[in-house]
Protein backbone atom coordinates (compact mmCIF):
# COMPACT_ATOMS: atom_id res chain seq x y z
CA UNK A 1 0.00 0.00 0.00
CA UNK A 2 1.10 3.54 -0.69
CA UNK A 3 2.30 5.72 2.14
CA UNK A 4 1.02 8.95 0.56
CA UNK A 5 -0.12 10.81 3.67
CA UNK A 6 -1.79 13.85 2.09
CA UNK A 7 -4.18 12.16 -0.32
CA UNK A 8 -7.79 13.27 0.08
CA UNK A 9 -10.40 12.27 -2.54
CA UNK A 10 -11.43 14.95 -5.01
CA UNK A 11 -14.55 16.90 -4.05
CA UNK A 12 -17.80 15.31 -5.23
CA UNK A 13 -16.05 12.15 -6.50
CA UNK A 14 -17.26 8.61 -5.86
CA UNK A 15 -14.22 8.10 -3.61
CA UNK A 16 -15.25 11.17 -1.58
CA UNK A 17 -18.75 9.80 -1.11
CA UNK A 18 -17.63 6.27 -0.16
CA UNK A 19 -14.96 7.58 2.25
CA UNK A 20 -17.61 9.87 3.78
CA UNK A 21 -19.97 6.93 4.22
CA UNK A 22 -17.34 4.83 5.99
CA UNK A 23 -16.32 7.76 8.19
CA UNK A 24 -19.81 7.72 9.65
CA UNK A 25 -20.25 3.93 9.41
CA UNK A 26 -16.81 2.43 10.12
CA UNK A 27 -18.09 -1.09 10.85
CA UNK A 28 -20.10 -1.38 7.63
CA UNK A 29 -19.13 -2.98 4.34
CA UNK A 30 -20.36 -2.26 0.81
CA UNK A 31 -20.51 -4.60 -2.17
CA UNK A 32 -20.29 -3.30 -5.73
CA UNK A 33 -24.09 -3.49 -5.96
CA UNK A 34 -24.42 -1.53 -2.71
CA UNK A 35 -22.12 1.17 -4.07
CA UNK A 36 -23.94 1.47 -7.40
CA UNK A 37 -27.34 1.68 -5.66
CA UNK A 38 -26.31 4.03 -2.84
CA UNK A 39 -24.20 6.43 -4.89
CA UNK A 40 -26.06 6.20 -8.21
CA UNK A 41 -23.03 5.23 -10.27
CA UNK A 42 -22.34 2.59 -12.88
CA UNK A 43 -20.57 -0.59 -11.93
CA UNK A 44 -18.04 -0.53 -14.76
CA UNK A 45 -15.39 1.71 -13.22
CA UNK A 46 -16.01 1.58 -9.46
CA UNK A 47 -12.68 -0.16 -8.83
CA UNK A 48 -10.83 2.47 -10.88
CA UNK A 49 -12.54 5.38 -9.12
CA UNK A 50 -11.78 3.92 -5.67
CA UNK A 51 -8.27 2.60 -6.44
CA UNK A 52 -6.32 5.55 -5.00
CA UNK A 53 -8.36 5.48 -1.80
CA UNK A 54 -7.54 1.75 -1.54
CA UNK A 55 -3.84 2.34 -2.29
CA UNK A 56 -3.62 4.95 0.48
CA UNK A 57 -5.46 2.81 3.07
CA UNK A 58 -8.58 5.00 3.25
CA UNK A 59 -10.52 1.96 2.00
CA UNK A 60 -9.88 -1.77 1.78
CA UNK A 61 -11.13 -4.10 -0.94
CA UNK A 62 -11.41 -7.86 -0.61
CA UNK A 63 -13.38 -10.83 -1.90
CA UNK A 64 -16.10 -12.40 0.24
CA UNK A 65 -16.94 -16.12 0.35
CA UNK A 66 -19.16 -15.74 -2.76
CA UNK A 67 -16.33 -14.16 -4.76
CA UNK A 68 -17.90 -10.67 -4.67
CA UNK A 69 -15.77 -7.58 -4.03
CA UNK A 70 -16.42 -5.90 -0.69
CA UNK A 71 -15.20 -2.45 0.39
CA UNK A 72 -14.59 -1.47 4.03
CA UNK A 73 -13.03 1.42 5.93
CA UNK A 74 -9.24 1.37 5.71
CA UNK A 75 -6.68 1.78 8.50
CA UNK A 76 -6.00 5.44 7.69
CA UNK A 77 -9.64 6.51 7.56
CA UNK A 78 -10.24 6.79 11.31
CA UNK A 79 -7.21 9.03 11.82
CA UNK A 80 -8.37 11.64 9.31
CA UNK A 81 -11.66 12.66 10.92
CA UNK A 82 -13.07 13.74 7.56
CA UNK A 83 -16.23 13.20 5.62
CA UNK A 84 -19.92 13.23 6.26
CA UNK A 85 -22.08 10.85 4.27
CA UNK A 86 -25.00 12.30 2.36
CA UNK A 87 -27.14 10.63 -0.30
CA UNK A 88 -26.11 13.60 -2.48
CA UNK A 89 -22.57 14.07 -3.76
CA UNK A 90 -20.41 15.68 -1.08
CA UNK A 91 -16.88 16.84 -0.67
CA UNK A 92 -14.67 15.11 1.85
CA UNK A 93 -12.06 17.79 1.23
CA UNK A 94 -14.44 20.52 2.41
CA UNK A 95 -15.04 18.90 5.79
CA UNK A 96 -12.05 19.83 7.92
CA UNK A 97 -13.24 19.45 11.50
CA UNK A 98 -12.78 16.15 13.27
CA UNK A 99 -15.89 14.15 13.94
CA UNK A 100 -16.63 13.07 17.50
CA UNK A 101 -15.43 9.55 18.27
CA UNK A 102 -17.89 6.87 17.23
CA UNK A 103 -19.96 5.81 20.24
CA UNK A 104 -20.99 2.26 19.48
CA UNK A 105 -24.25 1.13 20.98
CA UNK A 106 -23.69 -1.92 23.19
CA UNK A 107 -24.70 -5.21 21.64
CA UNK A 108 -27.73 -6.94 23.16
CA UNK A 109 -27.41 -10.10 25.19
CA UNK A 110 -27.89 -13.23 23.07
CA UNK A 111 -31.03 -14.22 24.99
CA UNK A 112 -32.60 -10.83 24.20
CA UNK A 113 -32.28 -11.16 20.40
CA UNK A 114 -35.65 -11.98 18.85
CA UNK A 115 -35.61 -14.63 16.13
CA UNK A 116 -38.34 -14.13 13.53
CA UNK A 117 -39.92 -16.42 10.94
CA UNK A 118 -40.94 -15.80 7.33
CA UNK A 119 -39.22 -12.43 6.80
CA UNK A 120 -38.48 -12.21 3.04
CA UNK A 121 -34.91 -11.54 2.02
CA UNK A 122 -34.71 -8.21 0.15
CA UNK A 123 -33.76 -8.40 -3.49
CA UNK A 124 -30.26 -7.09 -4.22
CA UNK A 125 -31.00 -6.91 -7.89
CA UNK A 126 -33.44 -4.55 -9.55
CA UNK A 127 -32.82 -5.86 -13.05
CA UNK A 128 -35.47 -4.97 -15.56
CA UNK A 129 -35.53 -4.56 -19.32
CA UNK A 130 -36.71 -0.99 -19.94
CA UNK A 131 -36.25 -1.28 -23.72
CA UNK A 132 -39.97 -1.81 -24.60
CA UNK A 133 -40.93 1.31 -22.65
CA UNK A 134 -38.13 3.37 -24.22
CA UNK A 135 -39.06 2.19 -27.75
CA UNK A 136 -42.67 3.37 -27.28
CA UNK A 137 -41.52 6.96 -26.79
CA UNK A 138 -41.46 9.60 -29.51
CA UNK A 139 -39.51 12.85 -29.65
CA UNK A 140 -40.40 15.19 -26.76
CA UNK A 141 -42.09 12.59 -24.56
CA UNK A 142 -40.87 11.80 -21.05
CA UNK A 143 -41.67 9.65 -18.03
CA UNK A 144 -40.57 9.52 -14.41
CA UNK A 145 -39.40 6.59 -12.30
CA UNK A 146 -38.07 6.06 -8.78
CA UNK A 147 -34.40 6.99 -8.61
CA UNK A 148 -33.31 3.48 -7.59
CA UNK A 149 -34.09 2.31 -11.15
CA UNK A 150 -31.28 4.50 -12.50
CA UNK A 151 -28.56 1.84 -12.91
CA UNK A 152 -30.65 -0.64 -14.90
CA UNK A 153 -32.36 2.10 -16.91
CA UNK A 154 -29.00 3.71 -17.78
CA UNK A 155 -27.75 0.33 -19.03
CA UNK A 156 -30.80 -0.09 -21.30
CA UNK A 157 -30.58 3.51 -22.57
CA UNK A 158 -26.90 3.07 -23.46
CA UNK A 159 -27.56 -0.20 -25.31
CA UNK A 160 -30.56 1.23 -27.19
CA UNK A 161 -28.67 4.37 -28.21
CA UNK A 162 -25.83 2.22 -29.60
CA UNK A 163 -28.25 -0.04 -31.51
CA UNK A 164 -30.47 2.71 -32.99
CA UNK A 165 -30.63 6.41 -33.75
CA UNK A 166 -32.76 7.07 -30.65
CA UNK A 167 -31.38 9.47 -28.04
CA UNK A 168 -32.51 9.86 -24.43
CA UNK A 169 -31.72 12.23 -21.59
CA UNK A 170 -31.99 11.22 -17.93
CA UNK A 171 -32.23 13.81 -15.17
CA UNK A 172 -31.96 12.74 -11.51
CA UNK A 173 -33.89 14.56 -8.78
CA UNK A 174 -32.32 13.16 -5.58
CA UNK A 175 -34.43 15.31 -3.23
CA UNK A 176 -37.62 13.86 -4.70
CA UNK A 177 -36.05 10.39 -5.03
CA UNK A 178 -37.08 10.23 -8.66
CA UNK A 179 -35.74 10.71 -12.16
CA UNK A 180 -37.20 11.73 -15.49
CA UNK A 181 -36.31 10.32 -18.93
CA UNK A 182 -36.84 12.27 -22.17
CA UNK A 183 -36.72 11.07 -25.75
CA UNK A 184 -34.55 13.70 -27.46
CA UNK A 185 -34.08 12.19 -30.93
Amino acid sequence: MSTEKNYCPQADSLASQVVGFFTNNPGEELSLDDITDKFMCTRGNVHTQLSRAVQTDLLTRSLNADGDYIYRAGKRLGSLGIGVYSPHPISVAKVVKSLPPHQAEPLPELDAVEIEDNIPLPSRSHKRDWTPLLQRMVLGQSFKLPIHAHATLRKNVTALQKASSAQYTIKLYPDAKEMRVWCTA
